[in-house]
C-alpha cells in the first residue's frame, strides 16, 4: 500500500493550521470529530491510500456474434514445460513474420461454439487435438468472415491451427501458416478451388494454394500480426519457395512440383491452336494435347504458370 500525505504550507513554508478551506474538504466533524482539527496535533493534513493493482490480464478479442470486437479471451505466457510439440523453427530467412509466438490460447479451457464471428466457431479452427494451446489472430478471423460474406455460400474449415509437432506428424512443411494463426485449409459449398482462390486473392490474401483434393489453403502471412500472441512488429516475408516443370513421357504431359505444404497442388491445363483459340482445358496430373495443339499451358496450385511451345 503506498501512503500519498497533502499538506497545506504558508508562504514561509511552514505548515498551515487551522480549519480547511471552503469547498476542500467535508466538515471536519464529518470526517473524524474531532471538534473541528483534521488531526489531533491541528496539523491540516489529508491521507489517502492507493492500493496498488496487478496489471489487467492479456487477451485477444475478435468480431464475435455482432462483429464489435467484444469477444475476448484470455491468452497465456508460453512455457517450456508444454514440450517438443511447441519448439518452433527458427525465423523463416530472419523474417519476424515467423518468429514463434509468446502467448497462447488455452483450448481446454474456452467453449468450442463460442462465435468468433457470425458465421465462425472457436471449434472450426481450434482442436486441442492439435495442440492444448493454440494461436488463432483476430485479424485474421475477420478476414474469414469477409470472405464468408462475399462468396455467400457455406466457408468449411478443414484445418486451423496446428502445433509444429502435430503439423510435423502429417508432413506438413516446416513453416507451415497453420501454426502461426492466420492461415486455413477451406472449401466452398458449390465452389471449385480455382474459384474460393480469387475470391482469397480479392481479400489480399498473402498466400493461395489450391489442391488436388478440393481443399484451397489461404492466409494472409503479410498482414501485421496480432499483439495479444506476438511481441514483434510486422516485417517482410520471404518469396515462397514453390517449383514445378513441365515433362512429355509417352505422349503424356506432367508438372511435377515442390513446396506445395499442403498435399499434391491442383493443376489446369489448356491447349491453344495457332490462332489463339482454346482446343482443350483438362484437370489432374497428366495431360494429352490434342491435335493441332502449339501451346500448352499448365497452372500448378494457383501458383506457377508454365508455357511450352510445342513444334
Amino acid at each position: 500500500m503506498i501512503l500519498l500525505l497533502a499538506c497545506i504550507f504558508n508562504n514561509d513554508g511552514s505548515i498551515k493550521h487551522g480549519e480547511a478551506e471552503s469547498g476542500s474538504l467535508d466538515s471536519a466533524e464529518e470526517n473524524n470529530g474531532n471538534g473541528g482539527s483534521l488531526r489531533p496535533d491541528d496539523s491540516e493534513v489529508v491521507q489517502e491510500s492507493i492500493e496498488e493493482s496487478d496489471p489487467p490480464a492479456m487477451e485477444v478479442c475478435y468480431p464475435g456474434e455482432r462483429e464489435d470486437w467484444s469477444t475476448c479471451l484470455p491468452v497465456i505466457p508460453y512455457n517450456s514445460s508444454w514440450g517438443s510439440d511447441y519448439n518452433y523453427p527458427a525465423p523463416y530467412q530472419g523474417s519476424s513474420q515467423y518468429l514463434a509466438p509468446v502467448r497462447f490460447l488455452d483450448i481446454d479451457a474456452q467453449d468450442p461454439d463460442l462465435l468468433l464471428a457470425p458465421n465462425f466457431a472457436l471449434s472450426e479452427f481450434l482442436s486441442s487435438a492439435k495442440g492444448r494451446y493454440g494461436v488463432l489472430q483476430g485479424p485474421f478471423i475477420a478476414r474469414m468472415q469477409q470472405l464468408r460474406d462475399e462468396v455467400a455460400a457455406p466457408v468449411y474449415v478443414t484445418s486451423g491451427y496446428r502445433s509444429p509437432g502435430y503439423n510435423a506428424g502429417i508432413g506438413g512443411a516446416e513453416y507451415s501458416r497453420h501454426m502461426y494463426g492466420d492461415g486455413a485449409d477451406i472449401d466452398v459449398s458449390g465452389w471449385t478451388v480455382e474459384e474460393v482462390g480469387v475470391a482469397c486473392e480479392a481479400l489480399d490474401a498473402g498466400y493461395v494454394g489450391l489442391y488436388e483434393d478440393g481443399h484451397t489453403h489461404c492466409d494472409w502471412r503479410d498482414d501485421a500480426l496480432d499483439p495479444a500472441f506476438y511481441d514483434v512488429a510486422n516485417g517482410p516475408v520471404p518469396p515462397t519457395q514453390t517449383r514445378a516443370q513441365l515433362r512429355l513421357s509417352d505422349g503424356l504431359w506432367t508438372a511435377p512440383a515442390e513446396g506445395f505444404d499442403e498435399g499434391e497442388p491442383f493443376r489446369r491445363w489448356r491447349a491453344f491452336a495457332a490462332d489463339g483459340s482454346l482446343l482443350l482445358t483438362s484437370t489432374g496430373r497428366k495431360f494429352a494435347t490434342p491435335p493441332g495443339t502449339v501451346t500448352l499451358e499448365v497452372v500448378v496450385g494457383g501458383q506457377i504458370a508454365l508455357r511450352q511451345t510445342l513444334p
